[in-house]
């Protein structure tokens, strides 16, 4: 499929390999599918297992958005700066190794901006700035680790506000 063509990832071996979506990965790419079929948006809290690739399947669905998609913002909420800063090593791993050359124009430290489909890749912290998850119009949010960010209610509130109601 698509991940696998043009995605790596550093697997549980420490290894770069291609995106193979395991079963959960599989389960919400089809839901994922199946709501944009639709034309609903697909709008989902994920209770999860640690370890089961759920982020790495979000980052991975935003990146190949806005690669196909015009004008397309993604928007990821991580619950702390070290989460943070390994969500964005991912997007810049997805781009470097992507096999068709991307124009990338550099908009800050936390943000891909796709020069093709001038869309962007922004990632922020839970908590270290004031507005994460405002200021903008996106048309797909991951807030990764919920329940540890601080304020969750808040974070979740405010996040959705830019997230408009249709795909």
């Amino acid at each position: 499929g698509w991940f696998e063509r043009n995605l790596r990832i550093v697997n549980k071996n420490g290894k770069l390999s291609p995106l193979v979506l395991n079963p959960i990965q599989q389960i919400l790419e089809r839901w994922k599918c199946e709501q944009f079929e639709k034309g609903e948006p697909a709008f989902a809290i994920v209770l999860k297992a640690r370890q089961e690739g759920v982020s790495t399947w979000a980052e991975a669905t935003m990146f190949r958005d806005g690669c196909e998609m015009e004008t397309r913002t993604s928007i990821v909420v991580a619950h702390n700066e070290a989460s943070t800063r390994r969500i964005f090593e991912m997007a810049r791993r997805f781009l470097k190794y992507f096999p068709k050359k991307l124009e990338t124009e550099k908009s800050s430290a936390r943000a891909l901006h796709l020069s093709d489909t001038q869309s962007e890749f922004i990632v922020q912290t839970a908590g270290a700035e004031d507005s994460a998850g405002r200021g903008y119009t996106a048309q797909a949010l991951h807030v990764s680790e919920l329940d540890y960010c601080p304020d969750p209610y808040a974070l979740l509130a405010a996040s959705m506000q830019p997230i408009p109601d249709v795909y």
